[in-house]
């Protein structure tokens, strides 16, 4: 039975939950702008902003999560289909119940939106990070004097690199 106390702490909880994934969402924007632009300055706080705000919403997840296996029970049915289910309490009208559907329909669709800028951002942080690697292996290449290469029938020869000069390689005469 859907008791007004259980429901005021769940929509508390929840409505806070709402408000730190809007926090998330502005700053994993800011972050993914920071990450397009190149500016250093702004990726370090937009990521350590994140980072707070996630913790955060950890803390707050685990607070819904055992306010509701208190009420509930351990269950594998998921709240809103819970709520709709058992019958409501003394104190508790219908219009309380489908506020609190509400409040976890947003709270679902909002974590779904941040799933996917998250993923978004670590797409485009993981390519940055390979094209610098990139870059900084040819860099490292570039300053060895002498290679070592197998050639087909597998003898070691030493190639210098670059083996020929800027002007060989870019400038050819017809």
């Amino acid at each position: 039975m859907l008791h007004s106390q259980f429901l005021e702490s769940i929509e508390r909880l929840i409505s806070n939950q709402i408000k730190l994934s809007n926090s998330l969402m502005e700053v994993t924007t800011a972050e993914y702008a920071a990450v397009l632009s190149l500016d250093s300055s702004h990726l370090l706080a937009a990521s350590q902003s994140r980072v707070a705000l996630f913790e955060q919403l950890q803390i707050a997840e685990e607070a819904r999560r055992a306010l509701i296996e208190k009420e509930i029970g351990e269950t594998k049915e998921p709240l809103q289909r819970w709520l709709l289910r058992v019958p409501l309490g003394p104190g508790v009208t219908a219009a309380d119940r489908a506020r609190i559907v509400l409040l976890v329909r947003t709270l679902r669709n909002r974590m779904v939106e941040v799933r996917t800028l998250s993923a978004q951002l670590q797409s485009l942080s993981g390519f940055s990070l390979e094209v610098v690697n990139g870059c900084l292996s040819l860099f490292h290449a570039a300053k060895q004097i002498r290679n070592q290469v197998y050639s087909a029938r597998g003898i070691i020869s030493e190639k210098s690199i670059p083996r020929y000069s800027r002007a060989e390689l870019t400038i050819r005469q017809a």
